[in-house]
């Protein structure tokens, strides 16, 4: 849009900009990754026995999951 309205200041911002953000993107991206792969390597923590509002929302959070999942699939 800024080019069309032929404001090319503005048009080196939002490159710029768009730039600096794809740049932190990465980083986090590579910061976070070991961080993530260590995470999967470890075991699932047992938990204490819940009650009745825990067991709702975890059993709530697990019925949205798949509805989510099931969703993304529809539309790829």
């Amino acid at each position: 849009m800024a080019e069309t309205l032929d404001l090319s200041d503005v048009v080196g911002f939002l490159t710029e900009n768009m730039n600096e953000e794809l740049a932190i993107a990465e980083k986090m991206t590579a910061a976070a990754n070991p961080i993530l792969s260590q995470a999967a390597d470890e075991p699932e923590q047992d938990t204490e026995p819940k009650i009745g509002k825990e067991k709702y929302a975890d059993k709530k959070s697990k019925e949205d999951e798949a509805e989510a999942t099931s969703e993304l699939a529809k539309h790829r």
